[in-house]
C-alpha cells in the first residue's frame, strides 16, 4: 500500500452564518490562518511587513531543454506573491548567517581558489558531493 503525500481539498464553501463570502478558495483560509499566527508570535512591525496582503496562487511553467533531442521541459514553480512568500523571505534572511561555517563555499571563485591551495598527491582522488 502506497502512502499518499497529498490530500484532496474540498472546494465546497464552508457553512457560514449570514452573508456568505463572494469567492472562497482554501488558500484564502490558509492565508488568514498564517496571518493570525504570525501576528501572535512576532512584534507588530515585523508581522505587518511579512504578512502578504492580497496573495496569488503559485504557478508552474516550463522552460525547454534545448540541449536535448526530444522536446523536454524543465519545470519552474514561481511562488512570488503567494501567501507565505514574504514570511519565507524574512526567515531566509534570519537563518542564512547560521549556515556559514569553515566547510561552506560561497561562490565558484572561492571554490577554485581553495582547489588551487589544496595539495593532492597522485594517489588521492578528489570527490565533489552536492
Amino acid at each position: 500500500m502506497m502512502k499518499q503525500s497529498f490530500k484532496p481539498i474540498s472546494l465546497e464553501r464552508p457553512k457560514t452564518r449570514g452573508r456568505p463570502p463572494k469567492h472562497f478558495h482554501p488558500l484564502l483560509q490558509k492565508e488568514k490562518d498564517l496571518s493570525n499566527t504570525v501576528q501572535k508570535i512576532l512584534p507588530k512591525t515585523i508581522a505587518d511587513s511579512v504578512i502578504q496582503k492580497g496573495s496569488r496562487l503559485a504557478h508552474l511553467y516550463g522552460l525547454p531543454k534545448t540541449h536535448k533531442k526530444n522536446l523536454t521541459m524543465r519545470p519552474i514553480l514561481s511562488s512570488t506573491g503567494t501567501y507565505n512568500y514574504e514570511l519565507a523571505k524574512w526567515l531566509d534572511e534570519k537563518l542564512k548567517p547560521l549556515l556559514v561555517n569553515n566547510h561552506t563555499v560561497s561562490d565558484v571563485f572561492q571554490f577554485v581558489n581553495e582547489l588551487h591551495e589544496m595539495e593532492i598527491s597522485e594517489s588521492e582522488i578528489l570527490v565533489l558531493m552536492m
